[in-house]
Order: structure tokens, then C-alpha cells, then sequence
């Protein structure tokens, strides 16, 4: 495969999709996340990604979507 990726879409921006997302938005990627939970895409479009753990603390904005349209 001879194409480079830029641009992915996730889909669940729970834990594991959060994490996943912002370790590929942090290493340049252009990082969508879709989920279906309003609550927290309304969080996450107001303050941001916040990602907590080992590797210390970050927060990102993050684009995020009730769907893949």
C-alpha cells in the first residue's frame, strides 16, 4: 500500500476511542469522532478531549459527530 493515511474517523469516543484518538490527532492525523451519546459530544465540542493517565495529562480539540454523514 503505497497511500499515506491523513484522515481517519473513529467511531466511539468513549475510553478507548478518546485514547485512540488523541494519540493519532497528537501524531498529526486529521482525527473525526463519531458517537451517539449527546451528552458527551456536547462535552467533548465544548471543552475538549481530556485525556488522563500514565502518560500525564492533555486536552485537545478534537472534531466529534453524532454520525458518519
Amino acid at each position: 500500500m503505497d497511500k499515506e493515511i491523513h484522515r481517519v474517523a473513529l467511531v466511539g469516543a468513549g475510553g478507548m476511542g478518546g485514547l485512540f484518538g488523541s494519540i493519532l490527532s497528537s501524531g498529526g492525523l486529521d482525527v473525526t469522532l463519531i458517537d451517539t451519546n449527546r451528552r458527551q459530544i456536547e462535552a467533548i465540542s465544548q471543552s475538549g478531549l481530556c485525556i488522563s493517565g500514565f502518560g500525564g495529562e492533555r486536552q485537545l480539540r478534537v472534531p466529534i459527530k453524532h454520525d458518519a454523514a
